[in-house]
């Protein structure tokens, strides 16, 4: 099975059979979650020398389900499984003999997602009108949604699937104490299938729950990153002005034109500085695209607010690779250091804070995790001419 040379235990179930897989074969092997989607999906390609894959195991629905069951070794409990269904199936090769098998896939609720539109409508608070749509619609485990939604709110579902209904909510929608800047994505922990609709800032509150290390000599609490790569995204947000983000809707209800803007200091950050310059403009393209107000979209603080929010904690974004960690999720705050000494602590820019917005299992040799970290700035002691953050998490390192 696959694992045998590695550090993880694996198994593989397409449809009701177990395939045995040698890691010497694995191709690609990945699965992945994205708090910007809203389902896991997978990768994977073997190589099918006989066939028996690509040849001779049919497409039909028995088949088009696939199990992965995740753990560290054989003789414990798996500890993370997915189920998902296939929708893509590209086999290639030279020779009837030798294939190259591949498929893709969903989560397994991405029947209920996309498929069937409703036109109906939910009464009631919010948050029981998402669970009953998690719980009873997607067939999901459990629900992490965000208590600022708990106050009563008529939705209208126009001829929608689910997924065009989240969409909009996650974009337009704001708390009973004008919260927004949601995320909305279903991810797999434990065993369980978890519905997640939570603020930006509930995510980067949350308690740090995984600790790593950019260092040659790795600690006990730490765990080691193999790589990491930085994207410094300033220049590329900072041509629309990253420093305030003006907005202007027509109030159709009291016919008059309404224009504002929010301002980044205003918001929470990871870091103690924004990738921003205190020179920089403050000047910005408009949100003007917002539609017709009514009793939901009132003011539309959700939409603009939302769009903004999720621009400033791209300001920076880094992939780390780590070993296997079977339920690291996204919407997961997590640590990074940098080096041991007092020094480098202290002076290193991007030690802190981050926000896990994609999470990569890479299956082959050994069980790796790949992993896409979000914020919008950086830490440091030096002197520095960005814009200083006025609410950042606090949490001792």
């Amino acid at each position: 099975m696959a694992g045998i040379s590695g550090n993880y235990y694996l198994r593989f179930l397409l449809g009701p059979v177990e395939i045995p897989i040698n890691t010497s074969v694995i191709k690609e092997f990945v699965i992945i979650q994205d708090s910007n989607k809203f389902l896991p999906t997978f990768k994977i390609s073997l190589l099918d020398t006989g066939g028996m894959l690509t040849h001779l195991a049919p497409s039909d629905k028995n088949m088009s389900n696939t199990r992965v069951e995740i753990g560290y070794d054989a003789s414990s409990k798996p500890d993370n499984s997915f189920d998902f269904v296939t929708i893509r199936r590209m086999p290639k090769g030279n020779t009837a003999q030798s294939s190259l098998f591949y498929i893709e896939g969903l989560l397994n609720t991405a029947n209920y997602l996309f498929g069937k539109s409703y036109c109906r409508s939910f009464t009631g608070k919010i948050k029981n009108s998402l669970t009953n749509i998690a719980i009873n619609d997607l067939k999901l485990d459990e629900v992490d949604i965000s208590p600022s939604l708990d106050y009563e709110k008529l939705i209208i579902q126009p001829e929608w699937s689910i997924s065009q209904l989240l969409i909009y909510l996650r974009d337009n929608i704001s708390g009973k104490n004008g919260e927004t800047g949601y995320r909305c994505f279903i991810k797999r922990e434990n065993h369980k299938s978890i519905f997640v609709f939570k603020t930006l800032n509930e995510l980067i509150d949350k308690k740090i729950e995984y600790k790593f290390i950019v260092d040659s000599n790795p600690t006990e609490d730490r765990i080691p990153v193999y790589e990491y790569e930085i994207f410094d995204n300033y220049k590329i947000f900072g041509i629309f002005s990253s420093k305030k983000q003006a907005w202007c809707y027509f109030d159709y209800d009291n016919s008059k034109y309404v224009e504002g803007e929010n301002s980044c200091q205003d918001l929470h950050s990871l870091s103690p500085y924004f990738l921003i310059d205190k020179e920089d403009s403050e000047a910005s393209d408009k949100i003007e695209d917002t539609g017709r107000s009514n009793d939901f979209t009132s003011n539309f603080e959700g939409l603009t607010k939302n769009s903004y929010q999720n621009r400033l904690v791209g300001l920076l974004k880094m992939w780390v690779v780590t070993p296997g960690i079977a339920n690291l999720t996204p919407g997961t705050t997590i640590n990074i250091l940098f080096g041991v000494s007092a020094s480098t602590i202290l002076s290193h820019q991007y030690s802190g804070f981050w926000l896990v917005e994609k999470v990569i299992f890479m299956f082959g040799e050994k069980f790796m995790t790949r992993i896409l970290c979000t914020r919008g700035g950086i830490d440091t002691d030096l002197q520095t001419t960005l814009v200083k953050a006025n609410t950042i998490k606090k949490e001792k390192i």
